[in-house]
């Protein structure tokens, strides 16, 4: 069982590191398990056999959840890949409004938020009106976060917005 899973904090996913070190061990060895499932209280671990041998239900555990870093990785090598393959052009186009017709959005009334959690969360509303205003126009906008941070409720509000 971890408490706050269903918040996502800690974030825990498939094929993440956690390690355990049993409580009073003078030996202080720390194990390493491999999270084969996620639910919404708990979380299922693979152990090697060193581990599943010293165990015992009701055993009192210290447990240390790792930051999974492969997906930071894979999209820093992403942004580097455009340059190498030349295609940053497409990404980061040099003359983006006035296409199709679209002049910039100048009208837009931020006094009514449609989702009360970005009304009450500082950096959504910045990224809300920066996306709606295009502050960094012509270059895309990137909303990076870990699982259950406000992600989608942030792009859902500013394309209502």
């Amino acid at each position: 069982k971890v408490p706050g899973l269903a918040e996502n904090r800690p974030s825990v996913l498939r094929g993440d590191t956690i390690y355990v070190e049993i409580l009073g061990d003078k030996n202080h060895l720390r194990y390493e398990g491999i999270v084969h499932r996620v639910r919404e209280n708990d979380v299922h671990l693979g152990f090697h056999k060193n581990f599943i041998t010293k165990y015992v239900k009701g055993m009192q555990l210290r447990v240390q959840f790792t930051f999974n870093r492969l997906p930071l990785r894979v999209q820093h090598r992403a942004l580097s890949l455009l340059r190498r393959c030349e295609v940053q052009k497409l990404m980061f186009p040099s003359i983006c409004r006035g296409l199709f017709g679209v002049s910039p959005i100048t009208n837009i009334d931020f006094s009514k938020w449609f989702n009360r959690d970005v009304s009450t969360n500082q950096q959504q509303m910045t990224a809300v009106t920066n996306i709606v205003f295009e502050s960094a126009s012509p270059a895309p906008y990137i909303v990076f976060g870990p699982p259950g941070t406000g992600k989608t409720v942030t792009m859902v509000e500013a394309i209502v917005q």
